[in-house]
């Protein structure tokens, strides 16, 4: 069963970075021309544009969890905090050789931001579940 949950969560990730590259490298940044999803969806991130980079990075945190080390949380932190500066660093630049795109600081902010939310509230569930 344990497998079967890992495995479930990478493959979540991996959706959830090829959607983070999807959108971050797509020419118009406005999603609600770009009709994948819902229109509630897309309104939304149109209205809070730096805060939807928050999103996917806060749901990949969430789920990365459970594989990342669970006797050290400070590795884990560490870890996730890389690998998400990683993932938003490739995205922003990435967005200097798309049109009508361009390097954003504050994508990057958010992104790490909404990292540390999603580990931070996957630590609490652990702690939480182990009592």
């Amino acid at each position: 069963m344990p497998n079967k949950i890992f495995y479930a969560g990478f493959a979540c990730q991996l959706v959830i970075v090829f959607v983070i590259f999807y959108y971050s490298w797509i020419p118009n940044p406005v999603l609600s021309e770009n009709k994948v999803l819902p229109s509630v969806i897309f309104k939304w991130a149109d209205t809070y544009f730096n805060l939807r980079t928050a999103v996917p990075f806060f749901l990949l945190s969430l789920l990365s969890f459970p594989i990342l080390s669970l006797k050290n949380p400070f590795f884990a932190l560490k870890t996730n905090f890389s690998v998400s500066l990683l993932l938003v660093l490739s995205a922003e630049i990435g967005q200097l050789f798309v049109p009508n795109r361009h390097f954003d600081i504050k994508d990057i902010i958010y992104g790490l931001l909404g990292s540390y939310v999603g580990f931070t509230l996957r630590y609490f569930i652990y702690q939480y579940k182990k009592l």
